[in-house]
């Protein structure tokens, strides 16, 4: 598993007598040795499993099991296990400076660097009023200690361009699409329909959250009182095209969290800091005692709130490392249910566990794996390997499940590209820039072998844009990503004339729904198409000339030395 943030050095020492430790029978004194055997040779997942069976077997729980299982959790990005086992160990024994150490690094994982630099001081403290201190604990606590507070940066509360809109300056993208579609309903393969239909539900969503009241119960207490519903809906735009998010009122995030908080109070919904481990256990437990009504409801919210709380984590906090652990968390809830209760009718399990709903969650945990590479920086291969084969196993799933209208009930025009074309094209987008990176970052740079990568990063973005309406935003730009490789892939002149005579359709209907209004414009692209407009102009003139065939290889050089170009 891949690491977001920087590498964290553990060391397991089972023969540190300078804090308080309960003593462990032989049983499970060699249960803690054998996982500390597989943690050197970094079998976390083994290690994790001894740390579980010596924590069953334990009459007294023990710290040491519980914060040597938060390292394997931590080596594993399991950050949110991490944090149920690190605040247990603390909470067993507050004099143990491993917990609370174990606690930093798990808070440092998920991005909230404030909260680890106040653990990692809590352990220096700690560390402090021991007789004798372990040395090398101390100086790694405190390399990270510094690491953190860098890393702390003040949100100013504004979110990211695109995010927040202007909406007296031309049409946003959902208004352009309804107005479209108001004019004709006969309007068939468009990204109108996706983007239309996730305006419907955040429209919805939206007008819920107005409607939440704050009432005082006294100076300094409030209570809130909200409909239902609201995480359904916004989770249901987010899946159908999180493109259609925006933040237009400023109190808006902070209602939302309220909404959170009410709507997990009525469905007596588990912490979303519950990591899936643990939360598999307790639901178990309530499902036995109380049955599906109380399960059903519950488990929903607390995977809607994690998607919805991972793309606003990460997209308007800008911390991608804690999106990727909801959405993934999400993602591995659904997974496990759908193994556990496979049996079970939808109408007593939930709609979270169909199989449109995991693809939907499947495709936000890969948008934002793919925000993680741009942050962390793209020459971490271990996360873009991640990313391929994420990206490979949903090309698969839709491969093995295509869409079949009679599957569902009453399925509206924009439900096979929200779930199906939509995913494959970005699923094929993120291959694209596997081997993109491995051409350019990878181990092996012979010719060949970077020639290879970005061939087939070729066919991958050709691929991703025929997946896409034309009037995608997306459209255009994949082909523009396919033409970049085309020179490294001596890709013939027909080709070549092909992806340019498609950007040179697709961009005027594109624009049509995503140029209209100035904050949703990505100006740096409408200048690539110009720029590339110029090139098939001049290339047709070649061509026409006999300068260059059409059956032939591409002339690079003439068209390098062309003026604008």
């Amino acid at each position: 598993m891949f690491h977001l943030v920087a590498s964290f050095k553990f060391s397991i020492v089972s023969t540190d007598h300078s804090h308080p430790i309960q003593t462990m029978t032989d049983e499970i004194q060699k249960l803690k040795t054998e996982g500390n055997a597989f943690f050197v040779q970094k079998k976390y997942f083994e290690a994790c499993a001894k740390y579980s069976e010596g924590i069953l077997l334990g009459v007294d729980d023990n710290p040491i099991l519980y914060a040597n299982r938060a390292a394997c959790r931590i080596a594993m990005s399991q950050y949110m296990d991490a944090l149920e086992d690190a605040r247990k160990a603390t909470e067993i024994d507050p004099t143990y400076p491993k917990g609370w150490f174990r606690l930093a690094s798990a808070l440092e994982g998920i991005g909230q660097y404030a909260q680890s630099v106040t653990m990692y001081e809590k352990t220096i403290k700690v560390l402090s009023e021991l007789p004798t201190p372990p040395i090398e604990l101390k100086k790694e606590c405190e390399v990270n200690l510094a690491r953190a507070r860098k890393a702390v940066v003040p949100w100013t509360g504004r979110p990211e361009n695109g995010i927040e809109v202007k909406i007296d300056s031309g049409l946003l993208p959902w208004q352009a699409a309804e107005k479209i579609l108001s004019k004709s309903s006969v309007v068939s393969r468009s990204s109108a329909w996706s983007i239309f239909f996730a305006n419907k539900d955040f429209i919805e969503a939206s007008g819920k959250l107005k409607e939440m009241k704050r009432v005082g119960i006294s100076e300094n207490s409030q209570t809130v009182k909200a409909r239902l519903g609201v995480l359904q809906d916004m989770s249901n735009a987010l899946l159908r095209d999180s493109r259609v998010f925006r933040v237009q009122e400023s109190d808006f995030l902070m209602n939302l969290n309220d909404q959170v908080r009410s709507e997990a109070n009525h469905f007596k919904a588990w912490s979303p800091e519950t990591g899936p481990e643990i939360l598999q256990g307790e639901v178990m437990k309530r499902l036995r005692k109380e049955g599906w009504d109380s399960v059903r409801p519950a488990l929903t919210h607390i995977v809607r709130h994690w998607i919805i709380a991972g793309f606003v984590i990460s997209r308007v906090g800008n911390n991608f490392q804690l999106g990727v652990e909801f959405h993934r968390n999400a993602l591995n809830m659904i997974n496990w249910g759908r193994i556990v209760w496979k049996d079970v009718p939808k109408a007593e399990r939930g709609v979270i566990f169909d199989l449109s709903f995991r693809r939907g969650v499947w495709n936000m945990y890969l948008d934002t794996l793919m925000g993680a590479s741009a942050r962390v920086g793209v020459e971490n291969l271990e996360l873009l390997e991640t990313i391929f084969e994420e990206a490979d196993a949903l090309l698969q799933d839709l491969e093995k499940n295509p869409y079949d209208p009679n599957d569902f009930d009453h399925p509206d025009p924009g439900f096979n590209l929200s779930f199906f074309e939509n995913i494959k094209g970005n699923a094929f987008a993120s291959k694209a820039l596997y081997h993109n990176m491995l051409g350019n970052f990878g181990k092996d740079q012979k010719v060949e072998t970077v020639r290879k990568h970005y061939t087939s990063a070729m066919e991958l973005y050709i691929l991703a844009a025929a997946c896409l309406p034309e009037d995608d935003e997306n459209h255009p730009w994949y082909l523009n990503c396919a033409y970049n490789f085309m020179e490294v892939a001596n890709a013939p002149t027909s080709l070549v004339m092909d992806v340019l005579e498609k950007i040179r359709i697709s961009v005027p209907t594109m624009q049509k729904i995503w140029c209209q209004n100035p904050s949703h414009t990505k100006k740096f692209r409408e200048d690539v198409y110009v720029k590339l407009l110029k090139i098939e102009e001049h290339a047709k003139s070649f061509i026409a000339q006999k300068v260059i065939l059409l059956e032939g290889p591409f002339n690079w050089t003439m068209i390098k030395a062309l003026p604008l170009v």
